[in-house]
């Protein structure tokens, strides 16, 4: 700082000043949608931060193991960055999935909540309760009785006669027996 009054008489005072940045970088996750039930053992994840300084990293964190625990890390630059992680070989069932976020300064944070997701890769299980299979049927329109069991919610059921779709249900309840 340089000061001078009406005399002329002057002084000069230097000192350092050191900004410090305490915000913590924002987390978003992306995919798969909270609550995600995928067909496959391979699940796509996807992340992204936003800060005001650099980013220097994003973690991915998940309980694939049966603990909470850091997967991967990818080294990211700029202020808004996302990274795409790849789990491969996942068994049937439900897991919890975050990121956190690092950068230049040290500062870091997860997404405000846990996403979850579930892998289902077993077909359902339809069970022809009646007619008996090779029965002879003398109405037009027989009654099907029939119980659907999966691990995930039934979409819909639909009878088939010689190959070709005679009727959907899109109003399963699995493991009750239905018409």
């Amino acid at each position: 700082l340089f000061v001078n009054d009406e005399s002329g008489n002057e002084n000069i005072t230097s000192f350092s000043l050191s900004v410090v940045d305490g915000a913590v970088p924002l987390v978003t996750l992306r995919k798969p949608d909270n609550g995600n039930v995928s067909g496959s053992s391979n699940v796509n994840l996807n992340c992204s931060a936003t800060e005001d300084t650099n980013l220097t990293n994003i973690t991915l964190y998940h309980n694939i193991s049966g603990t909470f625990s850091l997967n991967e890390t990818h080294n990211v630059t700029g202020v808004d960055n996302s990274s795409n992680f790849t789990l491969t070989g996942l068994s049937d069932g439900g897991y919890i999935w975050n990121c956190l976020a690092v950068d230049n300064q040290s500062n870091s944070d997860f997404a405000d909540s846990n996403f979850s997701f579930s892998v289902d890769t077993t077909n359902p299980v339809v069970a022809l309760r009646a007619p008996d299979d090779e029965d002879t049927v003398t109405t037009a329109t027989p009654t099907f009785d029939f119980n659907v069991s999966d691990a995930s919610s039934i979409s819909s059921c639909s009878l088939l006669i010689d190959g070709v779709t005679n009727t959907t249900d899109p109003s399963i309840t699995k493991n009750t027996n239905q018409r």
